[in-house]
């Protein structure tokens, strides 16, 4: 397997800037998710890693070397689409084993690596039917399969399950990270859907218009997010936001205040300036619903959504929507009133301005 660096990474289409100066080291062996919105150049940043699109500036390197000029061929790196680009008139074995062919491998290497990578994949009866007759997982299988017989340095994966439905999705996000432990590989993960880097990635690397917002662990990044956009871009349901001003009460105490009409919030120890204009986040989860006369703050219900496992309660607050997650199933309807006590440790402040974390 392979380090990847990529060192002030641009590129240009003429007066377009799609990457500004992007710098990521991906460890050996490390699973690296690149999450962001569309359009925020996480997919043209794997195609340059893979070496089909050029980079305007920067540095590349495999293993310390410097790959910038190297053709894909010559970077020994297997790309996974998200379209999974199977030869239609070939069948499972077929297109598991063409790579190998192109490389003048013997027959039986290629037998021995296909049917190693066939057991694996759970394939062992499926090698004899063409891509029309499999479905989405499968064939998906099958491309993972013809990557995986070429014992890449690295793979790259390109948003590889955005062509499935949710359970599917589910069954493929497990399958592929336990590929990963199994072949104790280096990969890069594309994906624009936040809970499949949360529960599959060692490590985080939240993009936007091109640049890197911020990396780390999925918990990391859920708990301690470095500005406004990780807040809302990571989790699900997303973050409540608010403006609010810090201030203290008598005892000197940080207080937010959303309102003239609320109650004040007791907040973790903060620095800076008091009647300082802040963007206050708060998770769903982090709240609890009890009734109104025993709450931080009063909302009125707008709209209940039960899942089973979880009531979303959407309600106003003064002139904001927010979402309220409750484990317990709530009996609620449309216009009530509840209080809602927050969990303190759990609040997060940005600065107005800037929109970066304050505390």
């Amino acid at each position: 397997m392979a380090s990847i660096s990529l060192a002030n990474i641009s590129k240009r289409f003429g007066s377009l800037s799609v990457l500004d100066n992007v710098s990521i080291d991906i460890r050996d062996r490390e699973f690296v998710a690149l999450v962001g919105p569309s359009g925020c150049g996480k997919s043209t940043l794997l195609r340059i890693v893979a070496g089909l699109e050029s980079i305007s500036d920067g540095e590349i390197s495999i293993d310390g070397e410097v790959v910038n000029d190297l053709g894909p061929q010559k970077r020994d790196l297997a790309m996974v689409f998200q379209t999974y680009a199977l030869y239609p008139h070939m069948t499972t074995a077929q297109n598991m084993a063409f790579p190998l062919k192109l490389r003048g491998h013997s027959a039986l290497e290629i037998d021995k690596a296909v049917g190693q990578a066939a057991s694996t994949l759970h394939l062992d009866d499926l090698m004899d039917r063409l891509p029309r007759a499999l479905s989405g997982g499968q064939r998906q299988r099958v491309a993972m399969g013809r990557a995986m017989v070429r014992e890449p340095r690295a793979f790259l994966f390109d948003e590889p399950l955005s062509n499935l439905d949710a359970k599917l999705r589910s069954h493929m996000r497990l399958e592929i990270r336990q590929l990963h432990q199994a072949l104790n590989a280096t990969s890069i993960y594309v994906t624009h859907d936040q809970v499949e880097a949360m529960t599959m990635a060692d490590r985080i690397v939240v993009m936007n218009r091109g640049r890197v917002e911020q990396e780390g662990s999925p918990i990391e990044l859920f708990d301690r997010p470095a500005n406004l956009f990780v807040a809302s871009f990571l989790g699900s349901p997303t973050m409540n936001m608010a403006d609010a001003v810090l201030t203290t009460d008598d005892e000197g105490k940080p207080v937010l205040s959303f309102d003239a009409q609320t109650s004040r919030i007791p907040v973790p120890a903060f620095t800076g300036a008091p009647n300082r204009k802040v963007i206050a986040g708060l998770r769903p989860q982090h709240m609890d619903v009890v009734p109104p006369d025993e709450g931080m703050i009063q909302a009125q219900v707008q709209i209940v959504e039960n899942t089973g496992c979880e009531t979303n309660i959407v309600v106003a607050i003064g002139a904001e929507t927010w979402t309220v997650q409750s484990r317990q199933r709530q009996r609620l309807a449309q216009g009530d009133v509840i209080g809602l006590i927050f969990r303190e440790e759990h609040i997060h402040l940005f600065d107005h301005g800037s929109q970066k974390r304050i505390n």
